[in-house]
């Protein structure tokens, strides 16, 4: 018969583990662990911290700390959530004074908003709970185990919620502000490249002139008797380069007239093709500088060459002795 009581009494106390393991194991245990009572109706009995093994009672007084630091942990993502819904209402303010749409980051701005409101409630919930600790003294040790179980329950469910309320609507405020970022890149690189294009036509016309230079400094040499071979290889070298450029330079105009991705006004319709065009566009005008760019400098150094080795010769002055006596314009 004792040995009998002994066992039923360790079956208990070993259960009476097992449940509270089970509770500090998530939130939803920790509601339905509560132990059945003898008879339906009779109130509960207050249990005691004696009345679990000291682990258990090690494990409910972790979880409470470790709430009281999540608490913690989330008013300061409530801050930083703030702190976000100011720089992206300045993002959308400078932004629209630049033109751009602002309509989608503005919608994810409010959801987000309002999602901070319902975080912030479930979070003073948390903070409510706590505060009253019921179930565990001002210093963290359980009191009262039935209670302390609810108090850590209840206080973690609350911070799992702000969690949530604010993770969805972040991630969704962040994408739109990506999106709307990257649509105003594509619009400022695409008026970029047609200044672009215009510097690129000035410098092309001003290569042309200074071909008609080149070729007039060449026949004015050839008339005088002097070899012009090397000028004229230079010359036709930065012709063939002049061409290149220009054909490069034409792509680039054609990509900007057809303004794929985007309408008339410069505004983002596919963001996918806009980026192929501003790419394409900033790669026929790289190359036509690329092209252009050596050929002049060649053309240069061969008029350089040509003056240096065709400089008339220094006529040597006699010098005048200081000394000297002047000529008499008398005698």
């Amino acid at each position: 018969m004792k040995s009998t009581l002994w066992i039923t009494k360790t079956k208990g106390v070993f259960l009476n583990a097992l449940m509270v393991c089970a509770l500090m194991a998530g939130a939803v245990g920790l509601a339905g662990a509560v132990p059945a009572f003898a008879a339906e109706g009779t109130p509960p009995p207050v249990v005691t911290p004696g009345a679990l093994p000291a682990a258990a009672v090690s494990r409910l007084q972790n979880a409470y700390a470790q709430e009281q630091k999540a608490l913690s942990q989330q008013a300061d993502n409530l801050t930083k959530a703030n702190d976000a819904v100011a720089k992206a209402q300045t993002w959308i303010d400078s932004a629209k004074a630049k033109g751009v749409d602002t309509s989608a980051v503005e919608a994810a701005l409010a959801t987000f908003k309002a999602a901070i409101a319902t975080a912030q409630s479930a979070h003073d919930t948390a903070a409510g709970i706590l505060g009253t600790h019921a179930g565990f003294d001002g210093s963290g040790n359980v009191t009262d185990a039935d209670q302390a179980r609810q108090t850590v329950t209840s206080a973690h469910q609350s911070l799992v919620d702000a969690r949530q309320a604010l993770a969805g609507a972040a991630k969704d405020l962040r994408s739109a502000l990506k999106d709307a970022r990257g649509t105003a890149v594509l619009e400022a690189q695409l008026a970029r490249e047609q200044k672009a294009l215009t510097q690129q036509q000035t410098t092309l016309a001003n290569a042309n002139g200074i071909v008609t230079k080149v070729q007039t400094v060449i026949a004015n040499q050839k008339a005088k008797g002097q070899d012009t071979s090397a000028l004229e290889a230079a010359l036709a070298a930065f012709r063939q380069s002049l061409s290149t450029a220009q054909a490069s330079n034409t792509t680039a105009a054609n990509l900007l007239s057809t303004h794929a991705g985007f309408d008339a006004n410069g505004k983002v319709t596919d963001p996918t093709v806009a980026h192929q065009t501003v790419t394409g566009v900033q790669q026929a005008l790289q190359s036509a500088r690329d092209t252009l760019k050596p050929a002049g400098q060649d053309l240069r150094t061969a008029l350089q060459d040509y003056r240096n080795s065709h400089k008339p010769p220094v006529t040597a002055t006699p010098e005048v002795s200081p000394s000297a006596p002047e000529a008499n314009p008398g005698a």
